[in-house]
């Protein structure tokens, strides 16, 4: 296969290509209606179950005042309610925002200011801590008066707001990415690299708030595909799902790799139901990679995308890792149709091959846009590009290899830390004078957060130090080893504590 072949588009199996996902789903359950389609803790719904929960929420919805435009919130671990908000809201033209379920109430509260939702729909309570709204999702169906349901209409062409997404960006402040109608319908379609078809069964480990998450369920949903939802990553629940119902395609983060490979040693499961694992958001150490290829003996896919594309934009499909599977080292991705990876220097002006550069991407899709105060902005440089933030380079083959960031990103576990935010808490701390935030590698996650600190007086304690980053920051915020130090920046390290 040459390389211009290799990422070609093969379309979801949809059952009328031209519609959009909501009315797919409602096809789905008229034509299949006793077909499973979502499995998840405690649910296992039919195309018909999910459709009517779909109504459901959505009637529910708009008996609380919520119209087409308006936005709501939506927090929680991956349950089968969140795909039928999704669809509810398409429905209804109300817009979702996913809240990442870790964050702190300090760190909602920028992000509810930014984004303006008029209700929460979650199972934990942040009402009591943002003043917002809150509701249960079975609450929100249970009392709705489901024949008062209004829909609009929603041609493939339309443009109206149809998701926002929350990103760290290159900051550390919270960055909405707002999504359209017609972008989305844009994204319904899958690379040959996943080699998804009509019984396709995807295992969903990326939480529904993150673009990984959220695509997987749109293939899904599109595709009358049946979804197994995983509320939880540890590795003995994923190899038991995968095991008990039959999954052929699963989502992994390099972070998950290890312990997974830890856990299929000490308690074998049968995993030859799986056609393709899909990895992505971080590196992968070359020696864990082949022992996951080797224990689970089916393809690897690793996949590239940002919140800002709403979608994966490159897949380095099974042939390659077949291919170099003694090579030191294997590239990041290889674009995907409609996609151009170019490599700039600080002004944005083209490298020759080879040279590494900022990457920056050209989707002739319609575009993914910043949401600010003051409405959407369009996130495009002068030349139509994506600005990234990584750092890469292209070979000869047109394959993109990535280096490291731009800016001072830490990827940890796939997400996003930004030093100078841990900074700022660790500073507040009475035992800190000065601190310095920086990441070392980790096999398991890729990269730890680490903090060099300079105390006031001679001691600090670092449980106490952890708990105090814990009240204010997500749980993969709070760095995982202390550096005491007598001045910044590097100097002498007085003592090292874990």
């Amino acid at each position: 296969m040459i390389a211009s072949e290799r990422n070609a588009w093969k379309p979801v199996p949809m059952t009328r290509p031209d519609l959009p996902v909501e009315q797919q789903v409602r096809l789905h359950a008229q034509s299949r209606p006793h077909d499973l389609a979502i499995v998840a803790a405690g649910n296992r719904w039919t195309w018909q179950e999910l459709d009517i929960h779909s109504d459901r929420l959505a009637a529910g919805l708009q008996e609380r005042g919520l119209r087409a435009g308006e936005r709501i919130a939506w927090s929680g671990r991956n349950e089968a309610w969140q795909p039928a908000l999704m669809i509810a809201c398409l429905r209804t033209g109300i817009v979702p925002v996913g809240i990442n379920w870790r964050l702190t109430s300090a760190e909602l509260t920028p992000i509810l200011k930014l984004v303006g939702p008029r209700l929460l729909v979650a199972r934990v309570s942040f009402a009591s801590e943002t003043g917002l709204n809150r509701i249960e999702p079975e609450r929100l169906a249970r009392e709705a008066r489901y024949d008062h349901l209004s829909t609009v209409a929603s041609p493939k062409e339309d443009d109206r707001p149809a998701a926002i997404f929350l990103t760290s960006g290159s900051t550390g402040a919270p960055k909405a990415r707002m999504l359209r109608r017609n972008a989305l319908h844009a994204r319904l379609c899958a690379p040959n690299a996943l080699d998804l078809d009509g019984d396709a069964r995807l295992l969903i480990a990326a939480p529904f708030f993150h673009v990984a998450g959220w695509a997987w369920t749109l293939f899904a949903l599109a595709g009358g595909l049946r979804q197994i939802v995983a509320s939880h990553t540890e590795p003995a629940g994923l190899l038991d799902l995968i095991a008990s119902e039959g999954v052929t395609h699963a989502q992994w983060l390099p972070s998950m790799l290890e312990a997974l490979l830890r856990e299929q040693s000490e308690k074998p499961r049968d995993t030859s139901s799986l056609r393709m694992v899909a990895y992505g958001a971080g590196a992968v150490e070359r020696e864990t990679l082949n022992a996951a290829q080797a224990t689970f003996d089916t393809g690897f896919c690793q996949v590239y995308g940002l919140t800002e594309t709403a979608a994966a934009i490159g897949h380095l499909d099974a042939e390659v890792h077949r291919r170099r599977r003694n090579h030191t080292q294997l590239p990041t991705t290889f674009p995907d149709p409609d996609i151009a990876i170019t490599i700039t220097d600080g002004e944005g002006l083209l490298l020759p091959q080879g040279q590494i550069g900022e990457v920056r991407i050209a989707d002739r899709q319609p575009p993914v846009e910043g949401l600010t105060p003051d409405g959407p902005i369009c996130l495009l440089d002068q030349q139509g590009r994506i600005p990234t933030g990584d750092l890469g380079w292209i070979d000869e083959e047109g394959f993109l290899h990535l280096v490291g960031r731009a800016d001072e990103i830490i990827i940890t576990g796939g997400e996003n830390v930004h030093p100078g935010e841990v900074e700022e808490v660790l500073n507040k701390s009475a035992m800190v004078a000065e601190a310095c935030v920086f990441s070392l590698h980790d096999k398991e996650w890729g990269e730890k957060i680490c903090a060099a600190i300079v105390p006031h007086g001679d001691v600090v304690d670092t449980r106490a130090l952890t708990d105090f980053c814990r009240e204010h920051l997500a749980g993969f915020k709070v760095p995982r080893t202390y550096v005491i130090v007598r001045e910044l920046p590097r100097t002498a390290t007085v003592s090292t504590a874990e």
